[in-house]
C-alpha cells in the first residue's frame, strides 16, 4: 500500500523549505514567525482526503467476448468501445450483468451510481444496476 499521509507530510515539508530558501528573511524573528505560521495546518495545503473505493469483480469478459454472448445485431459493440476501451480490458461482473439483462432478457435497468474503468486515452463512466425488472 502506498504511504499517502507520509507523501503528503513530505511534499509539505519540500514547499516549506522552497519558501525559506526562495524568500530568505534578514530578521530570525520574522523567519521564526513565517516558520510558525507556515506549519499550521491547511496554510500551505489541505491534508488528504482518503476515500475507500470498492474493487468490483472481474466478470473475465472483455467487451469482445461479451458482445459475442449478445443478440446478433449487437455483435459490432466491440468494434465500437474500441478506439475508447483497449482489447484486454474486462467488464465488472455488473457490467456484463447489466448488458445480459437489458439486451438478451428484454429487461430494465435503474442505474443509481458510475463505476470507472480505465481506457486507453481516459477513464469511462460505466454504471452499476440497482435492479432489473421483468
Amino acid at each position: 500500500m502506498y504511504d499517502v499521509i507520509g507523501a503528503y507530510q513530505r511534499l509539505e515539508k519540500i514547499y516549506q523549505l522552497y519558501i525559506k530558501s526562495a524568500f530568505p528573511l534578514r530578521y530570525q524573528s520574522l523567519a521564526r514567525e513565517r516558520d510558525r505560521i507556515l506549519q499550521q495546518p491547511g496554510i500551505l495545503s489541505q491534508p488528504p482526503l482518503i476515500e475507500p473505493v470498492p474493487t468490483y469483480p472481474s466478470s473475465g469478459k472483455t467487451l469482445k467476448d461479451a458482445a459475442n454472448q449478445l443478440l446478433s445485431q449487437y455483435q459490432d459493440l466491440a468494434h465500437l468501445g474500441q478506439t475508447i476501451f483497449d482489447s484486454n480490458i474486462q467488464l465488472y461482473q455488473h457490467q456484463w450483468q447489466s448488458l445480459d439483462a437489458v439486451i438478451n432478457q428484454n429487461k430494465d435497468i435503474v442505474v443509481t451510481t458510475g463505476t470507472y474503468t480505465t481506457s486507453k486515452s481516459s477513464q469511462s463512466l460505466n454504471f452499476v444496476p440497482f435492479e432489473c425488472f421483468s
